[in-house]
């Protein structure tokens, strides 16, 4: 007998598919170790229950595969198995077609590493990679037996490097390499690529990224601070890609400025633009908005901002020393809206509301959105506001943020905001997505 519980009148879920989602949330969900990432340690736990259980972790144990790239004269530890023994043993006659997003990791952060193993070596082993994570690849020095650059077929690429000075006269002509290798991507992510000055970017512009060619790349994530590389790069995929999405995500208020400017000034603006940054000071954060003004041509807005300060809009001294609450992001929209340019026929609109010690204003614009997010600490302090909308009768899309902040601070308690759904439902007739959005 084939098992099911009903999840709706027009659908049945199997059981398998149902642990499927279980391990899914078990997997993404932590505890996270010292590498950011989620640990399996849970899921190891589940496999030891049963037949049925192990065979249903087995691929979510796999589905995000962390490869340690030894370096030439390191030693080794028990807990970093070398590629080689990896690749040939049993383990991954199974394991290789269940990953889906491969992180491969090389030695010695401190420094250049020198290795014999080039990374698109190991992308042909795993037949339904989507998404491949490359850290600290660009201080990497191939050894001389190290096979070439060729083309490398994946959809979303995601390049994580924090170098400093010392690797500044090398790393344009890295990041070019690399890119050029992945002329199928469709999202390109760009994480803390730092140190490098305007003068050696205008080299770079003119003798290696005027051939950079990546013609399906559809959006860019832009995290930390767009250098001036960022913006020499992501001009050239605007003037030869289908760019469309801009995510401009920010943990530093002086880039809000150079994310907007950047944006200002591709020749083929992005039809959605989307900006996250965790702010201090009310005045940084009006006048960083102030530069939205001239970007013409966006069709979809999302606004992310937590602004860690309270303030009375009539005392200019508190909004500069008052400390860590966030405030109504209505106020950021409406702002903005008066700032974007008239070309931009805004079509969908997201807003993150965060707590502010009050009680969230409707949004102006509420009519407009598609889409709103709530911080999980504000849930309590929203019931009025979602009344409110109810006159935006195009709403979605309503899903919690949870727990802002590092990973291994996430809260996993879902139970307040899942409560909402029959209200919420109520409310908004046109809603097809409740969710969470575990950031």
């Amino acid at each position: 007998m084939d098992l099911t519980y009903e999840q709706s009148p027009n659908r049945a879920v199997h059981i398998p598919e149902l642990l499927d989602h279980i391990f899914e949330h078990v997997r993404e969900s932590g505890p996270y170790n010292y590498t950011g990432w989620p640990s399996k340690q849970d899921l190891f736990a589940c496999s030891l229950t049963c037949r049925a259980w192990r065979e249903s972790t087995f691929r979510h144990r796999f589905r995000k595969l962390t490869l340690y790239i030894p370096t030439d004269g390191e030693t080794y530890h028990s807990a970093n198995l070398p590629i080689q023994e990896f690749v040939h043993g049993e383990l991954f006659s199974r394991a290789k077609d269940l990953v889906r997003t491969l992180v491969l990791h090389y030695g010695n952060p401190d420094g250049f590493t020198v290795s014999r193993y080039n990374f698109v070596d190991f992308v042909p082993l795993f037949p339904q990679l989507q998404i491949l994570h490359l850290r600290a690849v660009l201080k990497l020095r191939l050894a001389p037996e190290a096979s070439p650059f060729p083309s490398i077929a994946v959809p979303h690429l995601a390049i994580f490097d924090n170098f400093g000075d010392q690797s500044v006269g090398s790393s344009p002509r890295a990041i070019c390499n690399v890119l050029q290798c992945f002329t199928t991507i469709g999202e390109l992510r760009l994480h803390g690529l730092h140190g490098l000055h305007q003068d050696q970017t205008q080299i770079v512009n003119a003798q290696e990224l005027q051939t950079l060619a990546l013609p399906r790349v559809a959006s860019v994530v832009v995290i930390s601070a767009p250098n001036p590389l960022f913006a020499v790069i992501i001009q050239r995929l605007s003037d030869v890609s289908q760019l469309k999405t801009l995510n401009l995500l920010s943990l530093r208020r002086q880039s809000l400025h150079a994310g907007f400017h950047m944006a200002r000034s591709l020749s083929v603006p992005p039809l959605h633009l989307q900006y996250s940054i965790t702010i201090d000071k009310y005045n940084a954060l009006m006048n960083g908005l102030y530069d939205l003004r001239g970007i013409p041509g966006i069709r979809r807005l999302t606004i992310a901002v937590e602004l860690h300060s309270t303030y009375d809009p009539d005392d200019a001294d508190a909004k500069d020393n008052a400390h860590y609450v966030c405030i109504d992001n209505c106020a950021a929209l409406e702002y903005a809206m008066t700032l974007l340019s008239p070309a931009c026929r805004l079509e969908h609109i997201e807003v993150i509301f965060t707590p502010s010690g009050h009680e969230p204003r409707v949004p102006t614009h509420a009519d407009m959105l598609e889409a709103i997010a709530v911080a999980d600490e504000a849930l309590s302090i929203c019931d009025s506001m979602m009344a409110g909308l109810v006159r935006g009768n195009r709403l979605r899309a309503v899903s919690v943020r949870m727990c802002l902040g590092r990973p291994w601070m996430r809260s996993l308690d879902y139970k307040p905001f899942m409560e909402r759904d029959s209200v919420l439902r109520h409310h908004f007739p046109a809603l097809d997505t409740l969710g969470v959005l575990d950031i």
